[in-house]
């Protein structure tokens, strides 16, 4: 795998993560929970 491939998967995961911190974090401003973001 050349770097150039590695780089964009490891950007991909970060991103896909990212995403899901997000919704959780929406989803707990949503229910009246502290998101201190």
């Amino acid at each position: 795998m050349d770097s150039l491939n590695l780089n964009k998967h490891i950007s991909g995961q970060f991103n896909a993560e990212l995403e899901s911190i997000r919704t959780q974090v929406m989803t707990m401003g949503r229910h009246g929970g502290a998101a201190a973001f």
